[in-house]
């Protein structure tokens, strides 16, 4: 099982925690920021995601540096609002709609 939480643009420090972009978070530990609850499948879930997909894996498939997953959506869920999602592209945190620059 996993989820899938998709983070809005005020959720940045959250996003850095848990790319190992947060000096001193050690791996382990990086579940005590945010609120958690466990989904349908057990997987974690973030409450305050804009939106959060809680899957069961059906397979998985050996990639060149990740590997990469087919999975079953069993529920959705989400916050109200029109916040944007977070994205990252080009080594960058960007709001959805904006195109951030590498450094």
């Amino acid at each position: 099982v996993l989820s899938v939480n998709v983070l809005a643009v005020d959720q940045e420090p959250l996003a850095k925690r848990f790319a190992g972009m947060s000096p001193g978070v050690a791996p382990e530990t990086r579940f005590l920021a945010g609120q958690w609850k466990a989904g349908l499948s057990g997987a974690p879930v973030l409450e305050d995601a804009l939106v959060s997909f809680d899957c069961q894996v059906i397979d998985v498939f050996p990639g060149s540096s990740h590997d990469m997953f087919l999975c079953s959506v069993i529920n959705v869920s989400g916050r109200e609002g029109d916040d944007r999602p977070l994205i990252y592209y080009n080594g960058m945190f960007g709001a959805f709609g904006e195109c951030p620059t590498s450094i």
